[in-house]
């Protein structure tokens, strides 16, 4: 083959030349260029063609050539042939016009075309060991000056990596090696590592790009397959449908010769508490507490990568102190850093997921509240970098979040931004279960959100009037008022001063905490303990309240925060917070009984339209009954002695499904409260209607009275 102006491999030829040492027979003393020697055996070929024609003897011609095979000559012959063929075999043409010597000048020509073979063979042998080397220096070694390259990568065989991208390598019909452009950028494996909750292996990987180096851990097997790793070209990775498939055999390549080279560790997709029982650590954003051992990688799902800056440290602990002092003598600011310290401790103390929220008018500083909670963690802002979130998400990125934080409070202000009612009501439902919905996805089933923590949330109205599912209502503690007090030029001062001071003294407490409760780890039992026995102690004190008992479960949380957040430290508030959230829970138990409240609505709309009710009729001057307008709604006897009052089962749910209460839920409840009055299993008994029986909801007075009390 002819070896042109560009070389093998895009190698010059100069630089060809230059690369084989003294022992290579083509170049006689290391240094003498290609060129010369071609031109060498050229002279002697067209001096020894001159000599054949002036030589009037045959065997005299055939000695002249025979001469010519000599190994020096054949290899400058070769030479020629590779590089000015042309030359050779007009030379050696004149040379075949010759009588008597065609033959002779057949082989050598054979002989000239051997040589010039071998030569290509031991040159691209040498070649491709020496640029084997430079391309080690080239690419590899240059591409690797990064701290988070290690430096001994390798390419895989069949490939070659550098500066300007991927090239696959081939050796085409002729026995030249050439290179194929895969990708225009270098794109490596930098590292492995193993998810240490479900044991998905994840490869991080690097591409170069204008900016620099870009790194992505990713799981593996988005990587080995061509549709997800397009995916990657949202983070300007040079991958495209075009070459996705051929990657997918590079990077398997790629993965297959550095394994024994590739560093692996230890990921993990959520921040919190690593295991149950705590021994692994908790992690706080870029800090990690209690993992002296091993490091674990933050490596989120797409879109919440960002989630974790905002829970750092800044400014000082003492100026955090100063700047929450107004805190201490307002008990619904207090009671936000009660909550936000308790999102860790309800895995420590194996306590039920809950929700705290603060209502009321707006500018009243319910937003404040959640900054001195968010200030407990990190960034207290509901802008970009904060760890405030807003309700103007949709469910399934709250989901993903409230996942992502896991043993961390999520924060999310404002209910009125939500996209509908529905939204609000579902998320307080899931995040009381402590898990998000089971979503398909193109590659199966998607991993589930879970967590344990505390949701904080604030709204002009409370979050409990989005949902009318009575078990969700009685998981919020509902704190209605004016966090900041009284409105007044002193308070909205202090206000500011809050969201200043805070903006630049904030983390310091949640670090401190977790540090405290992995240090005493083993002291876990007796915190569960104490906190049974505070739980009870509440409990007992809901009298008997269902719903107030349940509620008394989280207050019982709060209370464990405060006995542990001043122990640390925090001064001890000047009016006790837990006697305001107690009221708050003593209220709120009696709107979350939600069977309660709709015999209540009942009862008053059976009170506004006495007239319809067969008993309390009017009547025409004859005395006879006059029908409502709106027909009649059932019997109820007049005065003060009766008993019960029976309303039309479709009247009572459509009444029900009116005011947004669950149907169903509700009347079941009443029939298990004893509230109905029934025949056997049957929810309705017949009645007398102006002398038509029909069967209707009989609500008993003793009831009534039971649940509304005796004035109502």
């Amino acid at each position: 083959m002819d070896i042109n102006d560009a070389g093998i491999a895009g190698i010059s030829l100069d630089a060809l030349i230059k690369a084989a040492d003294a022992t290579d027979p083509m170049a006689l003393d290391g240094h003498v260029a290609l060129a010369d020697l071609a031109s060498g055996g050229l002279k002697t070929l067209k001096t020894v063609s001159e000599k054949i024609h002036q030589q009037r003897d045959t065997e005299a011609r055939t000695h002249t050539l025979v001469a010519l095979l000599d190994e020096r000559t054949m290899y400058a012959l070769g030479a020629a042939w590779r590089i000015q063929e042309s030359k050779v075999l007009s030379i050696v043409a004149t040379m075949r016009t010759v009588r008597g010597v065609r033959a002779t000048v057949d082989d050598i020509l054979r002989t000239i075309k051997r040589a010039a073979s071998r030569q290509e063979a031991q040159l691209r042998e040498r070649l491709r060991n020496n640029l084997g080397k430079i391309q080690d220096n080239r690419s590899f070694k240059a591409l690797a000056n990064h701290p988070d390259i290690p430096k001994n990568l390798k390419p895989p065989p069949g490939w070659d990596v550098d500066s300007s991208g991927i090239y696959s390598i081939r050796i085409s019909e002729s026995g030249c090696e050439e290179r194929d452009l895969l990708c225009p950028s270098p794109m490596i494996i930098v590292g492995r590592s193993v998810d240490i909750h479900n044991g998905e292996t994840m490869l991080k990987l690097a591409w170069k790009r204008a900016s620099g180096w870009i790194f992505k851990t990713v799981p593996r097997a988005s990587v080995m397959d061509a549709r997800p790793l397009v995916q990657l070209a949202k983070w300007d990775a040079p991958i495209s449908s075009r070459n996705a498939g051929t990657l997918v055999q590079y990077f398997t390549d790629f993965e297959a010769t550095n394994l024994e080279i590739l560093p692996t560790d230890n990921t993990t997709g959520h921040l919190g508490w690593q295991n149950a029982n705590g021994s692994g650590g908790f992690l706080l954003g870029k800090s990690q507490v209690g993992l002296e051992d091993k490091t674990i990688q933050l490596v989120p799902d797409d879109g919440l990568d960002r989630l974790s800056d905002g829970w750092a440290v800044a400014g000082s602990w003492e100026e955090w102190l100063k700047t929450i002092e107004p805190a201490l003598s307002r008990p619904m600011l207090m009671t936000a850093i009660y909550a936000s310290v308790a999102a860790p401790l309800i895995q420590v103390l194996d306590a039920p997921n809950f929700i705290v929220d603060w209502s009321g008018e707006t500018s009243k500083g319910k937003t404040t509240a959640l900054r001195v909670a968010a200030s407990v963690w990190g960034c207290p802002d509901e802008r970009a970098g904060g760890i405030i979130y807003s309700w103007d998400a949709t469910r399934v990125w709250i989901e993903q979040s409230a996942g992502f934080v896991h043993n961390l409070p999520l924060i999310l202000d404002d209910t009125k931004r939500s996209r509908s009612n529905n939204v609000v009501s579902q998320v307080l439902y899931d995040f009381a279960f402590g898990q998000g919905r089971g979503r398909g996805s193109p590659n199966g089933v998607r991993k589930q959100a879970r967590w344990r923590s505390v949701l904080l949330t604030t709204g002009e109205s409370p979050a409990t009037g989005f949902s009318e599912d009575a078990g969700t209502r009685a998981r919020v503690i509902s704190l209605k008022g004016t966090p900041m007090g009284s409105v007044s030029t002193e308070n909205a001062r202090k206000a500011m001063g809050l969201t200043l001071g805070l903006a630049e003294h904030h983390g310091h407490l949640g670090l401190k905490l977790v540090t405290h409760l992995v240090n005493t780890r083993h002291r876990w039992d007796e915190l569960r303990a104490k906190y049974r026995d505070t739980r009870d102690s509440y409990v007992a004190s809901a009298g008997g309240n269902g719903v107030a008992a349940r509620l008394a479960v989280y207050v019982a949380v709060l209370d464990m925060s405060a006995q542990i957040i001043h122990e640390l430290g925090v001064p001890r508030p000047t009016v006790d917070p837990m006697e305001t959230i107690w009221s708050s829970v003593s209220e709120g138990s009696r709107e979350a009984d939600r069977p309660m409240e709709a015999l209540r609505d009942l009862a008053g709309w059976c009170v506004a339209n006495q007239t319809r009710f067969w008993g309390r009729h009017e009547t025409d001057k004859m005395g006879s009954p006059n029908m409502p307008v709106g027909g009649w709604a059932g019997t109820w006897k007049q005065g003060e002695r009766w008993e019960s009052i029976a309303i039309f089962p479709s009247l009572v749910r459509d009444l029900l499904r009116r005011w947004e209460y669950d149907v169903n839920g509700v009347i079941e409840s009443w029939h298990r409260r004893g509230a109905l009055v029934t025949n056997g299993r049957s929810r309705t008994r017949p009645v007398s209607i102006d002398g038509q029986r029909a069967r209707c909801t009989v609500i008993s007075r003793a009831a009534i009275d039971s649940l509304l009390g005796p004035d109502e």
